[in-house]
C-alpha cells in the first residue's frame, strides 16, 4: 500500500516534491475495508487537508515485527527438528 507521489499541498511549499509513503485517503480506505480502526491515524476534520499521524502506526508495526519474529523462530525450530530426525 505504500506508494510514490508528488505533493500537491497548496501553500505549504511542498508542491511537486516527490515522496514515498501513504496517503490519508488510502489509510482511511484500508481501515474501512479491513474494519480495523486505528484511533487518530487520520485527521479528516478539514476535508480540504487530511493529515496522517504516522506515529500511530509505530505500535502496530512493532507488534507485527514481534509476531513475525516469533513465527520465524518457530519455523527455525521446526526445521532443526526435521533435519535432526533424518538419518
Amino acid at each position: 500500500m505504500p506508494l510514490r507521489f508528488d505533493w500537491n499541498q497548496r501553500g505549504g511549499g511542498l508542491e511537486g516534491r516527490k515522496d514515498v509513503g501513504f496517503t490519508a485517503q488510502n489509510l482511511l480506505k484500508a481501515q474501512q475495508t479491513t474494519n480495523i480502526q486505528i484511533p487518530n491515524l487520520v485527521d479528516d476534520h478539514n476535508p480540504d487537508k487530511y493529515c496522517i499521524m504516522n506515529t500511530q502506526l509505530i505500535p502496530i508495526l512493532v507488534k507485527a515485527v514481534q509476531e513475525l519474529t516469533q513465527k520465524v523462530a518457530n519455523l527455525e525450530t521446526e526445521l532443526e527438528l526435521i533435519k535432526s530426525s533424518k538419518p
